[in-house]
């Protein structure tokens, strides 16, 4: 019952694994849909910025407390009672290799917001 709403321009391209770049959108993806339950609202939103492909990926979940925000993307860090604290830790260190980078927005009782950027590949 997760609500996925999308806004993808067509003709962006970044340059990547694509096993990898799937691994962080998963990561990214799974950990939204167990932020909004089965209650929830996923938006995915992908467009250039100054060279860069940016892709959001917000929900209206139960957000992230000020206090874990620095901690998210330390290995081993979960709150979640059956997580292993991988998840994200892994999905920044693809991203980075990639020449980007991961940032989260989070307010508690309303939602979180996962901004990817990755180098924009340009295609004559």
């Amino acid at each position: 019952h997760v609500a996925i709403e999308g806004d993808v321009r067509k003709g962006i391209f970044c340059r990547g694994a694509p096993d990898k770049l799937k691994q962080v959108f998963l990561n990214i993806g799974l950990n939204a849909i167990d932020a909004v339950g089965d209650r929830g609202r996923i938006a995915v939103r992908c467009y250039p910025v100054h060279r860069q492909v940016v892709v959001e990926v917000e929900d209206n979940g139960i957000g992230i407390p000020a206090e874990n925000l620095a901690k998210i993307f330390t290995p081993f860090f979960t709150t979640k009672p059956k997580g292993v604290g991988m998840g994200l830790a892994i999905a920044r260190s693809i991203a980075v290799s990639h020449g980007g980078d991961i940032r989260i927005a989070s307010k508690v009782g309303v939602g979180s917001t996962c901004t990817v950027t990755l180098p924009e590949l340009h295609r004559p």
